[in-house]
């Protein structure tokens, strides 16, 4: 049996984390760009992430959701700048979400379970990136294999 939130939070409560830190706003925009659109197509109910973002917070945080968090997100409405605490409990249950809607579905995009929910992930993280790329202006290398490649790779982190 997995262990449950309660749990994993008492073995490791991670008391450095306890702190926030605000998010800017284009950071995310880019991940609701990335997350909310994934979810809504498995069908993902925003009641069930609004629960488990509240229950996530006072969990692992012992704080309370902001009214509107969930919404806010989804609709890339941010009256207030999201803390860090809050976007790791709105990626937490956007992805329990999702992944619960897959075992209901008994998997999604013709995968199995396990595929589906890896896609789902890569699918989002594609999304984030590609947009994380064009912001940036990124001229990355195809490869990295070459001490050519590294050092490309590098000069775009310096810049």
């Amino acid at each position: 049996m997995r262990p449950l939130l309660p749990q994993i939070v008492a073995q490791h409560p991670f008391p450095e984390y306890q702190t926030w830190w605000p998010l800017g706003e284009t950071f995310t925009r880019y991940m609701s760009n990335a997350i909310a659109p994934e979810w809504r197509a498995l069908d993902g109910q925003i009641s069930t992430v609004q629960e488990y973002t509240t229950r996530y917070l006072q969990t692992v945080y012992n704080r309370t959701a902001p009214t509107g968090l969930v919404d806010n997100f989804v609709t890339q409405h941010f009256p207030y700048p999201i803390q860090s605490g809050e976007f790791d409990a709105l990626s937490y249950a956007f992805f329990h979400s999702a992944f619960e809607q897959m075992v209901g579905q008994k998997g999604a995009y013709n995968l199995s379970l396990p595929q589906a929910r890896r896609h789902f992930t890569q699918r989002v993280g594609k999304t984030f990136f590609t947009q994380l790329h064009n912001h940036l202006q990124l001229d990355l290398p195809g490869q990295l294999t070459t001490e050519a490649d590294f050092a490309h790779l590098q000069a775009n982190i310096d810049h």
